[in-house]
């Protein structure tokens, strides 16, 4: 449909919710405004459909928390999502965090944000930086070398 019709109000408003969540409407009304004229009149519907699709069709990951198995996840994982996401993307990640082996796995909702890389990048290094510390990386951090 979107190759055809091209970016409709009803794509707007699926990408509005995907990216900014459930209450995009009602929140950071300067962010709503760049978003929906970038989505409008920056994004190309051609090649915006096949990756709609292919979100669409994701087959399930069959990971299992049982460590015997050959289908979990061995390496520690940092599990971000903002508290300002669709109700149904931080369902995802809740599920994906309960799939995942409880000692190797973190999960942490960011405050104040859906898009978190965009809206917080100062939490999101923070979290990261916690991650590493906890996993026995970046210990001799200055204090002063790191921004407040």
């Amino acid at each position: 449909h979107m190759r055809t019709s091209g970016i409709t109000q009803t794509v707007l408003d699926y990408l509005m919710w995907h990216h900014l969540g459930d209450d995009f409407a009602i929140r950071a009304h300067d962010l709503l405004q760049v978003y929906k004229d970038y989505f409008s009149h920056n994004v190309n519907a051609a090649n915006l459909a096949p990756l709609v699709e292919q979100y669409i069709w994701r087959s399930d990951i069959s990971l299992t928390r049982d460590i015997t198995e050959k289908n979990t996840v061995q390496a520690p994982v940092l599990n971000l999502v903002g508290i300002h996401a669709a109700a149904a993307i931080i369902d995802e990640t809740v599920t994906f965090n309960g799939r995942l082996t409880p000692t190797k796995a973190n999960w942490m909702k960011i405050q104040d944000a859906a898009m978190i890389l965009e809206e917080t990048p100062g939490q999101v290094s923070q979290a990261l930086r916690l991650f590493l510390q906890g996993q026995g990386y970046c210990l001799k951090i200055r204090k002063d070398a790191l921004p407040l």
